[in-house]
């Protein structure tokens, strides 16, 4: 499955991050941007090939844009944060897989 847009929910399949979910913030040709609130903040992400991780659900774009919104008062990392949180607790089985 190709990633092709920001707002994305991935899972690095190699590296020393392996097994770690990621929020996609830009896409910049075969690059992605991740965040995820934590060790990759806003301020920081984390460049990565898009061959590298694999996309396990879309945000819809309303989501996205409340947590991107979170960016003028300082809490997008908190809003990542939850909303992999969120993701990880319904969907224990598919992030293992």
């Amino acid at each position: 499955m190709t990633i092709d847009e920001s707002g994305s929910i991935v899972r690095s399949t190699t590296g020393r991050d392996k097994g770690r979910l990621y929020l996609v913030w830009q896409s910049e040709g075969d690059f992605l941007t991740l965040v995820d609130g934590d060790k990759r903040r806003v301020s920081k992400p984390k460049r990565k090939r898009r061959k590298h991780a694999v996309m396990l659900v879309m945000l819809e774009k309303k989501e996205f844009a409340d947590i991107q919104s979170g960016c003028k008062d300082g809490s997008a990392d908190s809003r990542i944060r939850r909303q992999l949180l969120r993701y990880k607790r319904s969907n224990t089985d598919k992030i293992n897989e």
